[in-house]
């Protein structure tokens, strides 16, 4: 048996749902294939940021000329307006996957202090909208270094008793360790 590896069908539940089945190698990686491609890393949060920072620039400057164009912008505009960077937020999360709570944060950040400013100041929505992708950056780079050096998460670990067989139909998911039912297996 030096060349072959044992393969062990995993089973997890959670309630009375299966959550999760499949097969596990023997082998152990410290992150698999599967694991990486649902993982978002640092520079796809930035580049979330990014994006985040210039959709809501585009977007809200847009909104205010358009609210704007009586030459009068009143308070219940103004607050119409504040929907928008949700609203972009709400979209780059599902294009984008980087977390909803950042993109809002990034998204009404980047509204509250260089896009009220340039606004108040004159600006068009070119200019409002260059200013929003460098505040997304800006406002993303916390998140995104965060993201780029945590530590991966491992779930679960080596199994304490497994079966020895490989012609097996169902395991006992209480033998590698996982909750059933809400209670609480024997590892």
């Amino acid at each position: 048996m030096s060349g072959s590896m044992l393969e062990l069908r995993v089973c997890v539940t959670i309630g009375r749902g299966v959550v999760l089945a499949g097969n596990r190698s023997g082998k152990r990686d410290s992150m698999t294939e599967k694991s990486r491609a649902k993982r978002t890393m640092g520079r796809e949060v930035l580049c979330g940021g990014l994006l985040t920072g210039l959709a809501t620039g585009l977007a809200w400057s847009s909104v205010v000329e358009l609210f704007s164009m009586d030459q009068r912008f009143s308070g219940t505009e103004f607050l119409t307006s504040l929907v928008v960077p949700g609203l972009v937020a709400v979209l780059v999360w599902k294009l984008w996957r980087t977390g909803l709570v950042n993109g809002v944060l990034v998204a009404y950040l980047t509204v509250l202090v260089p896009l009220l400013g340039m606004g108040a100041g004159g600006a068009n929505v070119a200019q409002s909208t260059l200013g929003g992708a460098i505040a997304g950056i800006v406002y993303g780079s916390p998140w995104a270094i965060w993201r780029a050096f945590r530590p991966v998460a491992v779930h679960g670990g080596p199994a304490d008793s497994t079966p020895t067989g490989t012609d097996f139909d169902e395991v006992d998911p209480t033998a590698v360790g996982f909750k059933i039912d809400g209670g609480v297996s024997p590892d």
